[in-house]
């Protein structure tokens, strides 16, 4: 394999086989008890690389040449048709129809005009508080009725010496809170 420090790496081929015809000279004499110089020895083992890379992808070529010539062939039937097909109509029709929808959500947005969806969710927001209302009510007035009364009889307890105001008054309350929380409901029931 040449690399890049090798200055012969541009070397033409009839050159090299006149370089190989040299080095197979001087192999000979090697064997005959001539030594070689390092730089010959480097080139000879390159050059064995080389040959014995060459002859490898040229083996390889024969020995697969039939699969690439099937391949070549069935490529030529096959001959995809490299147009693609006509998406351009189809894309301006979907975006002409985001665009309008688009158009249009701002315009309720802008008019103050509201999806059908988002006012069924307004109406149900509305609703919900308004059903939460009613129900803390019932409870302050179940809750708070009862105890507003055990502060009326406790002061009433305190300023007269006794004891019996207190649980009268609480009693008085819890009934009053109740009678107060059945009008609410009924009146919260009878709104449109």
């Amino acid at each position: 394999m040449p690399d890049d420090d090798n200055p012969r790496k541009d070397v033409p081929e009839e050159d090299l086989d006149a370089e190989i015809a040299e080095l197979e000279q001087k192999l000979q004499e090697a064997a005959a008890g001539m030594p070689l110089s390092d730089e010959d020895e480097d080139r000879v083992i390159e050059i064995a690389e080389k040959l014995e890379t060459e002859a490898k992808l040229e083996a390889f070529l024969e020995h697969h040449q039939e699969g690439i010539d099937a391949l070549q062939s069935i490529a030529e039937e096959v001959k995809v048709d490299r147009t693609a097909p006509d998406f351009d109509s189809e894309f301006h029709e979907k975006l002409a129809s985001i665009e309008e929808r688009a158009r249009i959500a701002r315009t309720r947005r802008g008019t103050g005009l509201k999806s059908p969806d988002a006012e069924r969710q307004i109406r149900s927001d509305r609703e919900s508080a308004k059903g939460l209302g009613t129900g803390l009510g019932l409870a302050y007035l179940i809750l708070g009725t009862p105890m507003a009364g055990l502060g009326i009889g406790w002061l009433i307890d305190v300023q007269t010496d006794s004891n019996a105001f207190k649980a009268f008054f609480m009693l008085g309350g819890a009934v009053l809170g109740v009678i107060l929380a059945v009008m609410l409901m009924n009146r919260e029931q009878n709104k449109p």
